[in-house]
């Protein structure tokens, strides 16, 4: 199986740090295209670990580290998309899957089950009744999986010929008519990474190798008591989503991170 991964990140150094150091101890030489919007911070740590980087031309202020999302209106998230098929074009042609990466995702392990539709993630919630009824008027490719759930967040992954197809069957969709089905599709990477395959007939199913991480009802507190249930009682999985302690660091307490027990 020919996994690449596809991550694109801002301002947390010690966070994207951490989620590639674990990653590159299960996929050491699967190429890692990341790219780098609105700060620049993560040069040193992309060619620690041996990722391709790009730079963005978004500027901006600092967002959120916590609800930060490269793409947040139509123009982000179609630059966000385009970005993709660039480098299934390019970087990742070689490839055969790619995996959603982000700051947020934590690699456990391999990959033990490779996917069995052309998109898999999380068990994702449901679209708007109005978007579910135009995705199941179209042709489907497969009677199984679904039209009427997202799931494709950090950890998801997809075909990368059928994104090929999927993106190119995009042009001259009324993007206008699709915002008034659901105003989510074009402000969320997990929604229109979804969406443009089940536009294009793939219905979606989540993923066994997807997990979600469980606090146990504790709060997702944003110091470094936050996040803290061990990893070792998470559900088994190869990425972990969203477990963000690391996002409580900043640079010069890297060494602090790497040191902790998690």
């Amino acid at each position: 199986m020919k996994v690449g991964f596809f991550y694109q990140s801002a301002f947390n150094y010690v966070a994207s740090y951490m989620a590639l150091n674990q990653l590159r101890k299960h996929y050491p030489q699967s190429p890692v295209v990341l790219y780098e919007d609105r700060s620049n911070v993560l040069k040193e740590v992309a060619d620690k670990f041996n990722c391709i980087y790009k730079k963005t031309t978004i500027e901006g202020k600092s967002r959120s580290k916590f609800l930060g999302s490269p793409a947040h209106d139509r123009a982000s998230t179609l630059d966000w998309l385009k970005r993709i098929y660039t480098e299934c074009k390019t970087n990742l042609k070689d490839i055969d899957w790619i995996v959603h990466f982000e700051d947020d995702v934590w690699c456990m392990r391999k990959i033990k089950e490779e996917p069995k539709f052309m998109l898999q993630g999380a068990p994702g919630p449901p679209y708007k009744e109005e978007l579910k009824n135009y995705l199941e008027s179209k042709p489907r490719k497969l009677q199984e999986g679904s039209m009427h759930f997202y799931g494709m967040a950090g950890g998801s992954i997809f075909n990368r010929e059928a994104f090929i197809e999927c993106y190119d069957n995009l042009e001259g969709i009324d993007w206008d008519y699709i915002d008034s089905l659901d105003d989510r599709v074009l402000k969320w990477t997990d929604v229109i990474l979804t969406f443009i395959f089940q536009y294009s007939g793939y219905p979606y199913q989540a993923w066994k190798e997807f997990g979600r991480y469980n606090a146990k009802d504790t709060a997702f507190k944003l110091d470094k008591t936050g996040y803290s249930v061990p990893l070792s009682q998470q559900v088994d999985c190869a990425f972990l989503h969203p477990f963000k302690h690391f996002y409580n660091y900043e640079k010069e307490e890297l060494q602090q991170a790497i040191d902790k027990e998690i």
